[in-house]
């Protein structure tokens, strides 16, 4: 995490994340710093164009969609444990193992699959994929935190960066590829769109390879830029 970023931190959860962000009057103040400039815009939650608390139970149309994973307690620290749905048939299940596997596991982050869901607060399942025939057009897919972490370190609840359980939907009918996955996956984890990088970014950049809005389908990658930006925080 960023050097000195949200005061209510623990320390010994966090690498160094280059540079500030404070809490004011409920609000979080991001900002970049020369430091930050070799690794490029800071384009992952919270940054200084997205700079909300991370809020539990919504559905995915809101204004908040992003949020860092919480820490696991019981386990290897900042994890991507994920489950899919049943309903989500075996051609686009495969590429969603093969799409998280090439993508995410060589990031800093432990990534397992889960037997099964896991709905037990801080240490549950972080990520869960399912189907919804709601997704709001013209999006193939939403990602949503369905249970924030709440700190006990700050007044709440609503006072916190992380979220114990994300879910990412797919609409019922959509072509599940690399770039969709891709993309929400990176959102699962804290990665923006480029107009909510600081400083913002074209939504289009190539930088920003699967986050970009709209993905491509030749945007199969995560990109260095993105797996930096993770690898710094966790």
């Amino acid at each position: 995490m960023r050097l000195g970023s949200i005061v209510r931190f623990r320390a010994i959860h966090f690498k160094p994340r280059l540079g500030v962000a404070s809490v004011v009057m409920g609000t979080i103040i991001a900002a970049g710093s020369a430091a930050l400039a070799h690794h490029g815009p800071d384009s992952l939650f919270p940054t200084g164009n997205a700079n909300w608390f991370c809020l539990g139970g919504g559905t995915g149309t809101g204004s908040r969609p992003f949020c860092l994973l919480t820490f696991n307690t019981s386990g290897p620290g900042y994890a991507l444990t994920w489950w899919a749905d049943w309903a989500i048939n075996a051609g686009p299940y495969s590429v969603m193992q093969t799409t998280i596997e090439n993508q995410f596991e060589p990031t800093d982050l432990t990534v397992t699959e889960a037997a099964a869901p896991d709905y037990s607060g801080n240490n549950s399942t972080r990520v869960i994929y399912e189907l919804r025939g709601d997704v709001p057009s013209p999006a193939q897919g939403i990602t949503w935190c369905d249970e924030a972490y709440d700190d006990p370190f700050l007044p709440g609840p609503g006072n916190s960066l992380f979220c114990n359980q994300t879910y990412v939907a797919f609409l019922s009918n959509a072509v599940i590829q690399v770039p969709l996955i891709c993309h929400e996956t990176g959102h699962a984890v804290g990665l923006t769109h480029g107009a909510q990088a600081s400083p913002a970014m074209s939504q289009t950049d190539p930088n920003l390879s699967c986050m970009k809005t709209p993905v491509l389908i030749t945007d199969t990658t995560l990109g260095i830029h993105n797996t930096t930006q993770m690898n710094v925080m966790y």
